[in-house]
């Protein structure tokens, strides 16, 4: 535990050093625009970089991701406890969300050894009623396991609480060694300064992490 607070203080200072612009969408463990560990329908602003980690006892992703093209999302993962658990990311946003409609893309995870590959398509809407907050559903194979949803209610400018709802394939549970007790992840997301976003998680109703990462634009 001490080994894991450790990478997470520095990798923080070393974030926290960069300079950047605005960003607030959240990003999951592999680096993708989502929630926890589900893909949103969102994607990062084009011409922007985020690089972050994500930690728990099971894994310590390290990643980053940009937006190289008009509505492609590119990132790269890789577990620093397990060199088998590295990806390429790839999601395509082909309705972005309007006032009326909502963002649609597709995406996946691409390495068939990783336990987080596969395939998706999603869909996000932003709501602001009764509570402002964003609205993802969608489907997937691999580790997603069918059917997938997630939420994040915009409590204050600084502080967001994001929840999702997922039932990964038991296989790729088994090869990270997480059992789950419940099929629900919370998380409370933090911004205390521009682009700089901290997560702190609690996945499966059995273990705590946390995802730091920066943005900045070019």
């Amino acid at each position: 535990m001490k080994k894991i607070l450790r990478y997470i203080v520095l990798t923080a200072i070393g974030l926290s050093s960069i300079a950047a612009y605005g960003y607030s969408d959240p990003i999951n463990i592999s680096g993708t625009t989502g929630y926890i560990f589900t893909p949103s329908a969102y994607i990062q602003s084009e011409k922007s970089i985020t690089a972050g980690t994500a930690v728990t006892n099971e894994f310590k992703n390290i990643f980053v991701s940009s937006v190289l093209f008009p509505g492609l999302e590119a990132g790269l993962s890789y577990d620093l406890d397990n060199s088998n658990n590295k990806l390429f990311n790839l999601k395509y946003q082909f309705l972005p969300e309007t006032k009326t409609l909502p963002a649609i893309a597709f995406g996946g995870n691409l390495n068939g050894n990783s336990p987080f590959h596969g395939a998706y398509v999603v869909t996000s809407k932003y709501l602001d009623i009764p509570i402002p907050q964003t609205v993802t559903v969608g489907y997937g194979t691999g580790f997603y396991g069918g059917f997938f949803a997630g939420s994040e209610i915009l409590i204050h400018p600084k502080v967001t609480f994001i929840t999702e709802y997922i039932e990964p394939d038991k296989t790729e549970m088994k090869n990270l060694n997480i059992k789950p007790a419940i099929h629900t992840n919370f998380g409370i997301k933090l911004m205390p300064v521009n682009n700089l976003q901290i997560t702190f998680y609690y996945n499966f109703g059995r273990e705590a992490g946390i995802n730091l990462n920066y943005s900045l634009r070019f």
